[in-house]
């Protein structure tokens, strides 16, 4: 049985470091061509075979590496464990292999073990061309039916799902080599309703017409349709429709799960978070709740270095994985219901603490999107405060109202630091919402108030209008990787006192060209600031004193409220919540 393929090439463009390293060495389509005295290391984040994951979770025992290859190599096999801080590795065995013509070779079987992950190194000792590798076991495995359903949520971005339907047609869907070929079925919630479904729709791609309910609307769409379709669909894989898909993703889910032993049937899994713009760095590998100030496994990770990509395998406890790749069995769904309707952020965290941290990563099971400080966070503004409390309310009942206003007034001193003043009447408007209680919570009209929100928001421009705008160069606007120097002791103290300057003078004739979500501290003393997203729309801001006073007196406002009624309306959300977990709930609220 093939546990784990090889592979040499990605949907993104570079990502060789992911595949494989060294010298003298370049892929020829799908082939691996190492000349004569190259060497190549095959212990990265997409060919190193984690051991210890699949002894751990699976009925898997043994491994055996295989390679098609021409030519003569040496292939040496390499066991690494990761302690105190510390990559080691031990040389397992070698072997030489030689023929003139193509030739698949399995090299020696080994037991799994419980602490370490296996890679290969190629030595090319004549020309040498790798066409194609995989782990196998020959072990007799007992391996479970395991039919994937797909639930994509979409609103206007068709040059993303055409594009990434392609790549799971021609990599899966009609592909008879794949793995999990004829145990794939897609469904696309289409919440524009713009999809042409002549250009994706085929025997196993869907596409339903959906109201415009925000992310988790779409996402339960797609779960409805494949609970109630003629298909016996075991797990439900969560995808953004923004995100690159790598086909190779969905073959190792697959695999895994069919051969899962009882204990993890309950277990979701994620996948890693690649991000887009600097395509070998993670972003996220799941995520700790923390009551809402979430800490992030694997954050900024470089995984094209082969160290980080085996330390990536030593597991750190999460309590979700994003909806850009989760994969949910249908016991979880049957048994903890359907997720909150909370429109957008946060739905994948609350459905993922039901899961009391039952969560599985695997190396090579990944999706490239944008970074979410990539962006400006709009609306997003009032969702990252009331969609917590949400949360916070049902999951953690310990988390006070003194606790609930500490929350509030960091995220209105962020935007006041920001000199973002129409995002804080975001946030305390998601404060007063939320202490509105239960009931009006699940008599929500939606639409309607994602429409009452747009007059808090921003307009965006095009960063070009503001080249030459006191000194502005085009240069100012590639921000990633810009690296800020810490402040010394005698400064922070400096900028914490004055507010982050706002009791002194702003710096005349200077504009500061910020990323959407930078430190507060970088904006010390600045008079403007231009803000530039990934996609080079900008926003231009004024310090303001007044607007300054302003926020706090209505924040003060608010906590006086938040005292009165918090204690009352948690009680109803942990005692009411499932009701909005029901599937009458959600079929009277997509209207089907």
């Amino acid at each position: 049985m093939i546990l784990q393929k090889m592979v040499f090439t990605t949907p993104m463009e570079g990502t060789q470091a992911l595949c494989f390293q060294g010298e003298k060495a370049d892929v020829d389509g799908k082939i691996l061509v190492i000349e004569k005295g190259g060497k190549v290391q095959l212990n990265t984040f997409y060919n190193l075979f984690s051991m210890k994951k699949w002894v751990k979770y699976t009925k898997a025992k043994s491994v055996n590496p295989v390679v098609e290859y021409s030519g003569k190599c040496r292939i040496d096999v390499y066991e690494f464990r990761y302690n105190d801080g510390k990559i080691r590795q031990k040389k397992v065995y070698t072997e030489t292999l030689e023929n003139d013509i193509k030739e698949v070779c399995r090299l020696k079987e080994l037991e799994l073990k419980e602490d370490a992950v296996l890679g290969l190194e190629i030595v090319a000792l004549e020309d040498t061309r790798i066409y194609s590798g995989y782990y196998e076991t020959q072990s007799s495995i007992e391996s479970r039916d395991v039919e994937l359903g797909i639930c994509i949520c979409t609103f206007k971005r068709e040059e993303f799902v055409e594009r990434n339907m392609k790549a799971m047609t021609e990599g899966i869907l009609e592909n008879p080599e794949a793995l999990s070929y004829g145990c794939v079925r897609i469904i696309i919630s289409d919440n524009a309703q713009s999809l042409e479904t002549e250009k994706i729709e085929n025997e196993r791609i869907t596409i339903v017409k959906n109201r415009n309910l925000g992310g988790v609307g779409g996402f339960t769409r797609a779960m409805l349709e494949h609970l109630h379709s003629k298909n016996e669909i075991t797990h439900f894989l969560l995808m953004d429709d923004d995100a690159t898909i790598d086909p190779e993703a969905v073959e190792r889910t697959y695999r895994f799960l069919t051969v899962l032993k009882p204990e993890y049937y309950e277990y979701l899994m994620g996948g890693s978070l690649m991000r887009k713009d600097s395509s070998l760095i993670q972003y996220e590998r799941g995520a700790v709740w923390n009551n809402g100030q979430l800490l992030i496994n694997g954050c900024d990770m470089d995984l094209g270095i082969t160290d980080h990509a085996i330390m990536s395998e030593w597991e750190e406890s999460s309590d979700y994985a994003a909806w850009c790749y989760c994969c949910i069995p249908r016991e979880h769904i049957l048994k903890n219901g359907l997720p909150l309707p909370i429109f957008i952020h946060m739905d994948d965290a609350e459905y993922g603490l039901r899961a009391e941290g039952k969560f599985m990563f695997l190396n090579g099971v990944c999706v490239w999107h944008d970074a979410y400080g990539c962006k400006m966070p709009g609306t997003m503004e009032y969702y990252d405060v009331r969609n917590p409390a949400i949360v916070n309310a049902i999951h953690r009942p310990d988390y006070t109202a003194k606790d609930f206003k500490i929350f509030l007034l960091k995220q209105v001193s962020r935007n006041v630091g920001k000199y973002r003043y129409q995002y804080i009447d975001m946030n305390l408007r998601a404060a007063v919402d939320f202490l509105r209680g239960f009931e009006w919570f699940y008599h929500l009209d939606t639409l309607k108030l994602q429409g009452e929100l747009s007059k808090y928001n921003y307009q965006m421009e095009e960063a070009e209008k503001y080249l030459g705008y006191k000194g502005i160069e085009e240069s100012d606007f590639d921000w990633y990787g810009v690296k800020v120097k810490e402040d010394p002791r005698w400064m922070k103290v400096l900028k914490a006192l004055t507010v982050n300057g706002y009791f002194l003078p702003a710096k005349k004739q200077k504009i500061k060209v910020s990323r959407p979500d930078p430190p507060v501290f970088e904006l010390f003393r600045y008079k403007e600031v231009l803000y530039v997203d990934a996609n080079r729309k900008a926003l231009h801001v004024k310090r303001s004193f007044w607007q300054f006073i302003g926020a706090y007196v209505k924040v003060f406002k608010v906590c006086r409220l938040i005292d009165k009624r918090y204690a009352k309306v948690c009680k109803e959300y942990r005692e009411k919540y499932y009701l909005l977990t029901e599937e009458k709930f959600w079929n009277d609220y997509l209207g089907l």
